[in-house]
This record gives structure tokens, C-alpha cells and sequence, in this order.
């Protein structure tokens, strides 16, 4: 018995030899697995080979990919190159349009015109009050506008509004006929319960467009 377990100690020892030496000959996977005796095949052999294999693969691939990478940046690959012109030409085009942009928003900004009756017997602050309505209501009312969010979020800057005196009723829609017949709309408001009509803020559009329909009325 004891002479049989010796045998088979070394039989044993000798296998493990054989496997351990095709791991150092760089013997194909299929053929360690072959070399190894079923027996020997225990779950933290398996485990330890199959690490061993994809950490061979994985290093393979890295190698290669970074060899790629590295000889396309040597010889300035078209696709390195076609990228560095399309990067630079998007930068390019944003500093354009962005230098634009605010040079056309500082000489032509977006601007509120408040118009407010001067022959109103109320106090100042009611006149102040006034306005402060008729500019929220416009907040509100334009609140689905392109250009109302860009003047409303500061985008181009601190907002613009210029208060400008309209001398009686009629003088007032004199001015709500002319910002209509431009296209600029605008929120007149009309005090409640007396009725009464007090001043127009307009919704935020370019200085430029309100030169027209607003000439002859001078700042309150």
C-alpha cells in the first residue's frame, strides 16, 4: 500500500512538472489543459489559468492598440488630422459668432419700453406701481417668447428698459396703434375698477425696431 501511494505521489508530481513546464514553454491553452490530468483539474487551477490566458490577450490587444495609436500620431494619420481641422474650425466658427453676437447685442440691444401717462393727478409711487404691472404681466405673457428669455435671463447682458411720458389717453393708444401696425406686441394696462388706462410695456425686441413707431415721445 505504502509502496503504491508513493508511486502515485509521483505520479502526481510529475503531471504538476509537465503542466508547469508548458506554462513556461508557452504551450498553446488547448494543450496545457490535455497536459494536466482530470484529477489535477481543480476549480482554483481552472481559475488560475483562465486568469492567465486573458491577461495574456488583454496585454496582446493594449500592446497593439497603443502601437496603432502611437504610429498614427507619428505620421499624422488623416483621421487625427481631419479631427484637429474640424476641432479648430468649430472653435473658430464659436469665437466668430460668440465676438458677433455680443457686438450686435451692445449696439442693438434688446430693450422693454415703458410708456406711462404724465397727466395722471396720482402720486408717484401709484405711477410706479403701475408700471411694475404692466412689465410682469408682459414677464407672463411672454413667457413662451425666444427673445423674452434670452432679455429675461440676462444672457446678453443686465436688462434695458427705458420709461418714456405719454401725455393724455389718446396719447397712449396713439402709440398702442403704432407698436401694432409694427408688429411689436406690447401689454397695455388698465387699472381696475376705475378703467382706466395707464401705460403700455412692451415686450423685449431690439431698440432698433421701436425707433419708428416710439419717435416723438421723450422719457418720462
Amino acid at each position: 500500500m505504502a509502496h503504491g501511494a508513493a508511486l502515485g505521489c509521483m505520479a502526481a508530481s510529475a503531471s504538476l512538472f509537465s503542466c508547469a513546464m508548458c506554462f513556461l514553454w508557452g504551450i498553446p491553452r488547448e494543450a496545457k489543459l490535455k497536459a494536466v490530468p482530470a484529477r489535477c483539474r481543480g476549480s482554483s487551477w481552472l481559475a488560475a489559468n483562465h486568469w492567465h490566458h486573458a491577461r495574456s490577450v488583454g496585454s496582446e490587444e493594449v500592446a497593439g492598440a497603443l502601437s496603432a495609436s502611437t504610429s498614427e500620431l507619428k505620421t499624422g494619420g488623416a483621421s487625427g488630422s481631419e479631427h484637429g481641422r474640424v476641432v479648430r474650425a468649430s472653435t473658430a466658427g464659436s469665437q466668430a459668432s460668440s465676438a458677433g453676437g455680443s457686438s450686435s447685442s451692445k449696439s442693438d440691444p434688446l430693450v422693454i419700453y415703458v410708456l406711462l401717462r404724465t397727466d395722471l393727478d396720482w402720486p408717484v409711487g401709484a405711477l410706479i406701481n403701475q408700471a411694475c404691472h404692466a412689465v410682469a404681466a408682459v414677464a407672463w405673457e411672454a413667457r413662451t417668447d425666444e427673445e423674452a428669455a434670452v432679455y429675461l435671463s440676462e444672457a446678453e447682458g443686465q436688462m434695458v428698459k427705458a420709461t418714456l411720458g405719454v401725455s393724455s389717453e389718446a396719447d397712449l393708444t396713439k402709440a398702442a396703434e403704432k407698436l401694432r401696425a409694427a408688429g411689436l406686441p406690447f401689454k397695455l394696462w388698465v387699472e381696475q375698477p376705475e378703467d382706466i388706462p395707464v401705460c403700455i410695456a412692451t415686450w423685449p425686441r431690439r431698440r432698433s425696431e421701436f425707433k419708428r413707431p416710439l419717435k416723438g415721445f421723450r422719457r418720462f
